[in-house]
């Protein structure tokens, strides 16, 4: 079977998952990504310290990823944020969020 065929070698940025965790505390911790396709994604989270609802964080971002760039716009928490990454170079990344 040619490496092309095989799902786990695909291009993860492509991929769409969810991913929780728990523990005996009552501590749970929830993330994912939906890939929209065309470089569009939404990527929602969730922290909850336990069963206290004033105590949790939730936010999702949506992005837009180009060749050599993204620009997200994030919400949650009480708080908006946009932000904005540039490739440099193969090794140095600028931006900024506000």
């Amino acid at each position: 079977m040619p490496s092309g065929d095989n799902p786990m070698m695909a291009n993860q940025d492509e991929m769409s998952f969810i991913s929780t965790r728990s523990d005996t505390t009552g501590k749970l911790e929830t993330s994912g990504s939906l890939n929209l396709g065309n470089g569009f994604s939404i990527k929602p989270e969730g922290f909850f310290m336990d069963s206290d609802i004033s105590k949790s964080h939730v936010q999702v971002e949506f992005m837009k990823e180009f060749t050599d760039s993204h620009i997200s716009y994030k919400v949650g928490a009480g708080s908006h944020s946009v932000s904005w990454m540039q490739s440099l170079n193969a090794k140095i990344m600028a931006g900024f969020e506000m």
